[in-house]
């Protein structure tokens, strides 16, 4: 294995010559690439014989192992979005540092540990996931070892990739791109889920479409628009929303909206946003490429191979390609970029200022926490939100530990933020029969009689606590507190508290919007928390303002049976 090899190997200073250092460092590109084909061939072989959605319809503890995928997905996404935004700074990192050594003992321990922990999560994925693994009296130990096996595959697997020092040192030098990235992946996860509600409006495009690439492949395809079907005489699919495209397309733009703004000063704008619109179609015709490729090999007679894990891991590798090419290919285009380029040394001094005192982990960990929680009992127990109070206790956890980061929150009365939170209040009830969703209400209410009385009255009051407490706190935190102002400078804490341009306003009201299932009343109540911040200075008047909407929200939910206003 090639190893980062130090400057000095005498001792000297490496800080002292960081432009050598980083020329001299080696890092092990080939030892990486074994271990992440070795990490692509273990979840083609689970994608291909196991998929968890296809046991039987299951109640109660079993549906998490039924959508384990779409957890797995979700966190696939976030770490994706960590990686694009915080990956440059790591390499840095690691080209720019003292290096490690590693003894070949030491890799060969954790490469079997990686080969012994997958063969037991086959194992379990076999039994677990056969005609009566969730019927078995064991089937709860089992879901435990099923679930402890597979991070321990992850687990030794990541730490053959860099020591767990390591990883600890790169979170540390940038937790607020880290916090940033994994936000990104995040919200384009949520933005693709609720894209897919029109999946009907361009169906019938993506089928053509795709009928055009296989047209030289194929003499015998059957297309059947009306119910988004599309194959050969042997193998035939149903294109189904979650297959559509969306998820890709929802993510490449918020990747390159991100992108778009770091890259700020090194980009010609206007013209630098038309890599927009060349994103979402190159992405959109991966998609149609990808499923012709999973007809074209269901119909060579390889149909386990097709219906297994083969048009999602080819949608992530898309995504992957589009993404990263599109940024190389703009800053090294004289059409895109501008001629100087800064120095690795110049783009480290930019992100140090804002990340050196973890000032934008402070900021953002407390609502990145209530989304985690949110993202994983979404998919994992999929329906009713029994386990909303792990969300409170997440971000309380987080407010708690960066309690002393938190100076500008000194809670002082303001009229006008209470005016603001009832003002709020009013046009979100009036903008209620344009929500997503008019039977929301009655389900949730259904559900939660559902409960025992002590689980009622504890989903009750960690709901109303969430709603009134740690959520406005966490959102405004993030959003006003961070968002609105990183948006005007990199080091955030620079910007005067309050201050606000015409971009920060529009961007992060619109964004807060997204977070939330009603985003155009949602984009509106960000502007009037933006204008309760912007008025005094102060963030505690946001927190306020949204506090005062929340209860009044809970109060109506619960005394006037409201309860679409929760759905």
């Amino acid at each position: 294995m090639a190893s980062i090899i130090p400057v000095n190997p005498s001792g000297a200073s490496v800080a002292a010559n960081e432009s050598s250092a980083v020329r001299a460092h080696t890092l092990p590109y080939s030892y990486w690439g074994v271990l992440c084909s070795l990490f692509v061939i273990e979840v083609l072989a689970v994608s291909f014989n196991f998929d968890s959605r296809s046991v039987r319809a299951v109640e109660g503890w079993q549906q998490w192992i039924r959508h384990a995928g779409w957890g797995v997905r979700a966190c696939g996404e976030v770490a994706i979005g960590v990686l694009l935004v915080a990956g440059p700074t790591w390499l840095f990192e690691l080209q720019s540092s003292p290096g490690f050594s590693r003894r070949p003992r030491t890799n060969a321990a954790l490469l079997a540990g990686n080969l012994l922990a997958y063969a037991a999560f086959f194992a379990c994925s076999a039994k677990l996931l056969g005609a009566d693994g969730l019927s078995s009296p064991y089937a709860p130990l089992l879901a435990i070892a099923w679930a402890s096996a597979g991070l321990a595959t992850f687990g030794f697997w990541a730490f053959a990739i860099l020591p767990g020092y390591l990883w600890l040192r790169l979170f540390k030098s940038c937790p607020g791109a880290s916090a940033l990235g994994a936000l990104m992946g995040a919200v384009a996860y949520g933005v693709a889920i609720c894209a897919r509600d029109q999946w009907q409006t361009l169906a019938v495009y993506t089928l053509y479409t795709t009928r055009l690439f296989l047209w030289p492949l194929f003499s015998d395809i059957v297309c059947n628009p009306a119910i988004c079907q599309l194959g050969t005489t042997k193998f035939q699919v149903e294109i189904a929303p979650v297959c559509s495209g969306y998820e890709g397309m929802a993510l490449i733009v918020v990747l390159m909206a991100c992108y778009l703004f770091v890259s700020r000063r090194e980009l010609r704008f206007p013209r630098a946003l038309v890599l927009l619109p060349i994103g979402m179609a190159l992405m959109w015709i991966s998609n149609a490429v990808r499923i012709a490729s999973l007809i074209a090999i269901g119909s060579w007679g390889y149909e386990e191979i097709a219906v297994g894990g083969f048009h999602s891991l080819a949608g992530w590798v898309f995504f992957l390609v589009i993404g990263v090419g599109m940024m190389v290919a703009a800053r090294r285009s004289s059409f895109f970029a501008i001629d100087v380029v800064p120095s690795p040394e110049v783009a480290r001094t930019e992100v140090e200022p804002a990340t050196a005192v973890g000032a934008d982990a402070a900021y953002l960990l407390p609502a990145m926490a209530i989304i985690a929680v949110s993202m994983f009992t979404t998919a994992f127990f999929p329906g009713f939100d029994r386990w909303y109070a792990a969300r409170v206790l997440a971000a309380s956890a987080a407010l708690l530990f960066y309690r002393k980061r938190y100076a500008e929150l000194r809670f002082t009365i303001s009229w006008q933020a209470v005016a603001i939170g009832v003002g709020v209040f009013a046009f979100w009830v009036a903008l209620e029969r344009f929500g997503p969703d008019s039977n929301s209400g009655s389900t949730l209410r259904a559900a939660v009689a559902s409960l025992t009385p002590l689980s009622r009255a504890a989903w009750v009051f960690f709901r109303v606590v969430g709603s009134v407490v740690t959520v406005p706190i966490a959102e405004e935190l993030a959003f006003r507190g961070y968002l609105s102002r990183r948006l005007i400078a990199a080091d955030f804490e620079s910007v005067p508290p309050g201050k606000l341009t015409a971009v920060s306003l529009l961007v992060s009201s619109f964004l807060f919007g997204l977070l939330h299932g009603r985003w155009f009343a949602g984009t509106l109540a960000g502007l009037a928390y933006a204008f309760a911040y912007h008025k005094r200075g102060r963030l505690s008047d946001a927190v306020v303002a949204h506090g005062i909407t929340n209860s009044l929200i809970a109060a109506a939910v619960l005394a006037a049976d409201c309860w679409s206003l929760w759905g």
